[in-house]
């Protein structure tokens, strides 16, 4: 497939959005950290599930946790999440974001040239 029909398909279509999304978020100079954090929170909160990832990763020990352990543990997973992604898309700050021909094979452009692949 060429790149360009990659980004027709389901799955190009859902990481170019969240790579657009991202990078509208990024841009915008008027968003001081806390509301970078916040518009991170909504848009991970909106397109993943972070309740069933954070179960997978911790699968036996989630099941033998109490309520307020898993509670506790999932604000702070999100958190985590939040801050990590979060740094991570602030580093590469415009910079282009596309899918390319494989939606394996994501690529960060700047100045035209490949800056790294995700």
């Amino acid at each position: 497939m060429t790149p360009e029909q990659v980004r027709q398909t389901q799955e190009g279509k859902f990481i170019q959005n969240l790579g657009d999304k991202s990078n509208r978020i990024m841009v915008d100079e008027s968003l001081t950290p806390a509301q970078l954090d916040a518009k991170y929170h909504e848009m991970l909160d909106g397109t993943f599930d972070i309740d069933a990832i954070n179960e997978f990763v911790i699968s036996r020990t989630w099941q033998q946790a109490p309520p307020e352990k898993k509670q506790e543990y999932l604000k702070l997973f999100k958190e985590q999440v939040i801050k990590t992604y979060g740094d991570h898309l602030r580093f590469h700050k415009n910079e282009v974001f596309q899918v390319n021909d494989d939606v394996r094979d994501v690529r960060l452009f700047l100045n035209g040239r490949i800056a790294q692949h995700i």
